[in-house]
């Protein structure tokens, strides 16, 4: 569920004129580090994605539960009742975990038609501002990903108490 952003170069041309002051160990020493932050990041998105589902899953395996003695938990529908609202609310959070969202990925397809007449400190001066410019962006995602994450979590959680509540007090 990821769509990606392709960060560009068109301003790039503006900032050329305050690099010279850059020392060229530096800018290659800040692209070796910073090089995967973007990748990293973009798989970052896609673990959280997956979590999400599994938590979805997990709360519907709880919920079935439910579904298979019915008869033996008639006597306690208001905790059935809760379990089920938080089964939506789990659902909901899980649609906002994995909603597909924008996120900034290096151009590779277009740097070398960009950048290939390019200095070479000048070239990864730009690299490193592609990463920069998207570093925060694609951190806004993941957080808004990771709150939806821990709502689906929390509903689970409290779910699951409540079908167990249920089963351990029909057993009784």
């Amino acid at each position: 569920m990821l769509a990606a952003a392709i960060c560009t170069t068109r301003t790039m041309a503006t900032e050329l004129d305050s690099r010279s002051s850059v020392d060229s160990t530096t800018v290659a020493f800040l692209v070796e580090l910073l090089k995967d932050t973007l990748k990293d990041q973009s798989a970052a998105v896609q673990a959280l994605d997956a979590k999400a589902v599994q938590i979805f899953a997990a709360a519907t395996v709880v919920l079935g539960l439910v579904v298979t003695s019915p008869n033996t938990l008639a006597g306690h529908r208001g905790m059935l009742i809760a379990a089920l609202a938080l089964y939506v609310g789990v659902a909901i959070s899980t649609v906002a975990a994995i909603w597909p969202r924008r996120i900034c990925v290096l151009p590779s397809d277009t740097l070398w038609n960009q950048l290939y007449d390019e200095e070479v400190d000048d070239a990864r001066h730009t690299v490193i501002t592609l990463i920069s410019r998207g570093y925060r962006p694609n951190e806004t995602v993941l957080r808004d990903k990771r709150r939806a994450l821990i709502g689906a979590l929390a509903c689970t959680g409290v779910e699951t108490l409540l079908v167990a509540l249920a089963v351990t007090a029909s057993l009784a």
